[in-house]
């Protein structure tokens, strides 16, 4: 029986002195399985030691020879230096070992514990020297070749190790320890595969795979972490699962070890790798407090044991500097004003505001009022929960997690997945107002401001410290043995993934939330409803402001039609279709008046027909050319070559776009006056062919619409000629222009117009006339661009654009005397006038007029 009390090496091994080699093998493997180096390291210490001995023949040659009955001295000696080396005063076992070499200098075994010594105590130098003495004095001792391994090892001389090793796995085929330190030189080298194949050879060492190749499994381990191969580390520990005795003390040191494993994994933020030998840990321990250590969870507070929730509530009341107090029915009565106040938003924009919301706005509505009464349903949960629970609310820090406590769950950070640390202080003009705390657990933030910087740098001080020492328990396997409180949180209630399965109370708790969710939203729904009637009463009284008041560009009639066409059964459409009759009946009333105008007729027949159409618009359309398309200037006499502008750069299709806006312009105004403002839009909408709604829910919108074909279209047809006359720009500079200098030269143009008012459906026009205009007598500008330097404002082509303009204003003269708007007047003769402003041209008085549409004449210089 074995006895590790003892300093006899057969008594440690509990084997007698006349035991074969077998049967030694036999007894240290036997007692290695009850004594793991991982839990014994003392006991194994002794059992190695003396296995080193007896197992090689030399040595143990030595020993008995040494006698440890005959000589109790040199034994004394032995175990003397041996328990220094156990106790880590290597110096005091090098000197012990020292002194019996003097003596008895042949003890090798005792030179070997020497040569340990030295290497124990970091002098690998002296250690070497020794081991390569050994094994030259012994070749075939593989346990020397082993220990001469690792003194090149500690030098990190790993080829040297690497070529001891091999040599010591060649002399002791059936150790495992060889093996064992082979694979850490492989690793040191990076060499994974290499390192893993002598582990696996090591496991396999013996013809079986049981609980006594655990240590090597814990080394496997260690060498996939180092290389970080997680699928590796998922299959060793599969393998490893089937080999564990099923007896609680086997399991819990299982269960340790593989905590202890995790830790650094912790501390080196490789969470997911940690969380996998927790996994195991608790597969393996399922009754372990300290288990799988996800990423953020909650727990239900009710299905905690009774002990737990009663450490919750004496925390509550304890004063503690590691707990932060926090209001459990702050945040719900907040919340609760917050969607009242949109409660009430909601009601007013449906019942009590004038402005009407359309369909978007009832929408919005809808939303709005839905989401607070949601809101408003779950802050008056949260104060019933707060005022019937007795746990309150504050934020701890647990030996395990952040703890924040809520009156019906807790919601856990654990402490081994923090990774950082920020404190930030924050001040207001100048002046310190808060420190914000920000701890950062695995990619997700737990964010908390305290007042006070010396006290928000302590308690975040104490956040690190309890992970530190929790770390440290871990990786000693003794966090289980801590205080009950570790317990606080059952494995079985850890969630898998971070999912929480519900308990039953928790699925009734969603139920009436469910419930009060749907009751609210009905709530929201019952106010749109009543809301959509009085809502189309809004509607109806702003379509009818918009028709009565002031509309821009717009007439009348078009207002009301469209107050009808959105409200036919309207509270005001009779008064519609009345102030319709009543515009048409005003107009042709008007129209009746100016029976003596030439075109009254035309015109009574154009409200009727639009009263008939239902129409409001009034078409205009353009037709111009010119006579001078084919000109060649260059066939001009001498004296004019190179000297004409040519008139065809300022009668573009653009240029007379412009003109034609104005002539479109002067016909609205000339209705409005004949007819009364607000009776007939002329042309196209100023705007384009949109349609701007004049509810709420479309005040940012515009809807295109067709725009329907007038009933009846003025047709303006316009000739632009050339009348035979020349006209000189004559600069005048000089003080009151005494200076003059002819600039340029111009043709004179004639314009021959054609008016029509043609009705849909007829293909000739039904009321038709024509006239001529000629451009002004006199056309004179000033230019002041060049003298005050505001850019210049003259044109080659600006005595042409007069003469337009001149045509033009006849035109309009002529069509507000044929609809009777103003009195037929002869237009003045102006005498010819110059205006002097040193920089400006001034044109010289045009001959007189062509004839209507005249023969091509021969230009010639107009007389002076």
């Amino acid at each position: 029986m074995s006895d590790l009390s003892s300093s006899n090496f057969y008594k440690i091994l509990g084997v007698e002195p006349t035991a074969d080699e077998r049967a030694i093998k036999k007894a240290y493997f036997a007692l290695m399985r009850k004594y793991p180096p991982e839990t014994h390291a003392e006991q194994f210490m002794k059992l190695r030691e003396a296995y080193e001995v007896l197992s090689n023949p030399d040595a143990r040659k030595e020993y008995d020879t040494m006698g440890t009955q005959d000589d109790g001295h040199a034994a004394e000696q032995v175990r003397l230096a041996t328990e220094a080396i156990e106790g880590g005063r290597y110096p005091e076992a090098q000197q012990i070992l020292a002194r019996l070499l003097n003596e008895k200098p042949e003890l090798d075994f005792a030179r070997d514990l020497l040569g340990m010594a030295f290497l124990h105590g970091k002098q690998a130098d002296a250690a070497l020297e020794i081991f390569e003495e050994l094994v030259v004095k012994h070749p075939a001792n593989g346990s020397y070749q082993m220990h001469r391994g690792h003194a090149h090892h500690v030098k990190k001389e790993l080829k040297a190790a690497e070529a001891a090793y091999l040599k010591a796995v060649e002399l002791s085929p059936d150790d495992v320890r060889p093996l064992v330190s082979l694979s850490d030189c492989y690793a040191d080298q990076k060499r994974w595969d290499d390192a893993l194949k002598v582990l696996d050879k090591a496991i396999h060492l013996d013809g079986s795979v049981d609980f006594r190749d655990f240590g090597l499994f814990v080394r496997k381990l260690e060498v996939e972490m180092e290389r970080k191969d997680s699928a590796a580390m998922a299959r060793t520990l599969e393998s490893l699962m089937p080999i564990i005795p099923d007896d609680p003390k086997s399991k819990r040191f299982v269960a340790d070890r593989l905590g202890s494993l995790a830790a650094p994994l912790f501390a080196q933020q490789r969470v997911d790798d940690a969380n996998l030998l927790m996994k195991y840990a608790a597969q393996v321990d399922p009754k372990r407090g300290t288990g799988r250590m996800p990423n953020t969870f909650e727990v239900e507070t009710e299905t905690l044991p009774e002990a737990s929730k009663a450490w919750l509530v004496a925390q509550k009341n304890k004063p503690s500097d590691d707990k932060i107090n926090n209001s459990a029915m702050g945040w719900p009565i907040f919340w609760l004003l917050v969607s009242g106040g949109g409660v009430l938003w909601a009601w007013g924009q449906a019942f009590a505001s004038y402005r009407p919301l359309g369909s978007g706005g009832l929408t919005v509505l809808f939303v709005g009022m839905s989401l607070a009464l949601l809101l408003a349903a779950w802050s008056l949960r949260g104060i019933i929960e707060a005022s019937k629970s007795p746990y309150g609310a504050y934020t701890i820090v647990h030996p395990l997690y952040l703890l924040q406590v809520r009156p019906w769950k807790l919601i856990a950070w654990p402490l081994a997945n923090l990774h950082d640390v920020k404190i930030t202080h924050h001040y207001t003009n100048g002046v310190y107002s808060t420190t914000r705390i920000e701890l950062i657990f695995n990619g997700r933030t737990f964010n908390h401001s305290i007042y006070g910087q010396e006290k928000a740098v302590e308690w975040a001080n104490r956040v690190l410290a309890k992970r530190r020492r929790m770390l440290e328990l871990m990786h000693a396997g003794l966090l289980e043995d801590g205080a009950a409180e570790t317990n606080l949180i059952p494995a079985e209630l850890v969630p898998q993934e971070g999912v929480t399965k519900p308990s039953e109370r928790a699925k009734a708790r969603t139920k009436r939330g469910y419930i009060g969710a749907g009751a609210a939203v009905g709530l929201a729904g019952l106010a749109t409803l009543i809301a959509i009637p009085l809502d189309q009463v809004k509607r109806d009284n702003r379509a009818w402001e918009n028709a009565t008041g002031y509309g821009y560009n717009t007439s009348k009639v078009t207002r009301y039609k469209k107050y009808l066409a959105q409200h036919p059964e309207g509270r005001h459409a009779d008064e519609a279709k009345k102030a319709i009759d009543d515009v048409y009946a005003k107009a042709e009333a008007r129209v009746k008046q100016h029976q003596s105008s030439e075109m009254a007729k035309g015109l009574l027949e154009l409200v009727q027909t639009l009263r008939e159409k239902g129409a409001s618009r009034v078409g205009v359309k353009y037709e111009s050319k010119t006579a001078f398309e084919k000109l060649d200037l260059n066939k001009l006499p001498d004296d004019l070559r190179g000297k004409i502008i040519d008139p065809r750069l300022a009668f573009t299709a653009k240029a007379n776009q412009v003109r034609e806006a104005q002539i479109t312009e002067s016909l609205g105004k000339a209705f409005d006056k004949l007819l009364g403002d607000d009776v007939v839009e002329v042309g196209k909408p100023k705007y384009g062919s949109y349609d701007y709604d004049d509810d709420y829910s479309s005040r940012s919108r515009s809807k295109k619409t067709e725009e329907p074909e007038p009933p009846v279209t003025l047709v303006v047809k316009y000739e632009v000629a050339l009348n035979g006359s020349i006209y000189e720009s004559v600069k005048e500079s000089g003080y009151g222009g005494t200076q003059k200098k002819t600039d340029r030269k111009f043709l004179g143009t004639q314009f021959y117009w054609d008016f029509e008012m043609l009705f849909s459906g007829d293909e000739k026009p039904r009321y038709t006339f024509e006239f001529d205009s000629e451009p002004a007598k006199n056309i004179s500008w000033t230019s002041y661009g060049s003298r005050y330097n505001y850019g210049n404002y003259d044109s080659s082509t600006l005595p042409y654009d007069k003469m337009a303009g001149s045509a033009f204003d006849d035109f309009q003269h002529q069509i507000a005397v044929r609809f009777g708007v103003e009195a037929a007047t002869p237009k003045p003769k102006v005498a010819p006038k110059y205006e002097d402003d040193d920089f400006d041209d001034v044109d010289s008085p045009a001959p007189p007029p062509a004839a209507h549409k005249p023969a091509p004449k021969k230009l010639g210089k107009a007389p002076r």
